[in-house]
């Protein structure tokens, strides 16, 4: 009983936040917020075509390239919506009593042909870019391309930069 007199003193005695200092903070925070995805959102779809730009890339080459790569998005999206619902077949079959080793086979096929269908759409995407490239705006896109391949690869691994002593 003693301690229930305690806290219901405390209770008492504390001063609730008020609404006004409630309210003063909430605008603030929320204009913020506001602000920094508008940033993020004004920072994010201009940065390829500012790369372009530094490569020497004039700005109307710069947006056939961005078409280019709409198209290969698009492409690739509906690819990996038939990987993913191959995907789910194969979780079907494992959780049914008996594996149907034909169906897996059957379907782990059909995800190599998609795999080897999203290559040759990169190679296609890449043979339109050097279509409109010159040679030597082609050579500083690929190298830009590779590298930027690199980092994901190492980033989806999680390397972050090099670490001495292999860090693993």
């Amino acid at each position: 009983i003693n301690i229930y007199n305690n806290y219901q003193e405390i209770i008492m005695n504390s001063t609730p936040l008020q609404p006004k200092k409630a309210r003063s903070y909430v605008l603030p925070i929320s204009l913020s917020f506001l602000l920094l995805i508008v940033y993020s959102f004004a920072q994010g779809p201009n940065k390829p075509m500012q790369t372009l730009e530094r490569m020497g890339i004039d700005p109307e080459t710069a947006s056939q390239i961005k078409d280019i790569k709409g198209k290969f998005r698009k492409s690739m999206a509906e690819k990996k919506i038939e990987m993913d619902r191959l995907d789910l077949d194969l979780k079907e079959i494992m959780l049914q009593d008996e594996m149907n080793m034909g169906k897996i086979e059957k379907i782990c096929r059909e995800k190599g042909t998609i795999w080897a269908d999203i290559q040759i759409l990169g190679f296609q995407r890449d043979a339109e870019i050097k279509t409109i490239l010159t040679p030597d705006q082609w050579q500083t896109y690929f190298a830009h391309r590779v590298m930027s391949e690199k980092r994901k690869q190492g980033n989806a691994r999680g390397n972050k930069g090099n670490k001495k002593g292999g860090g693993r």
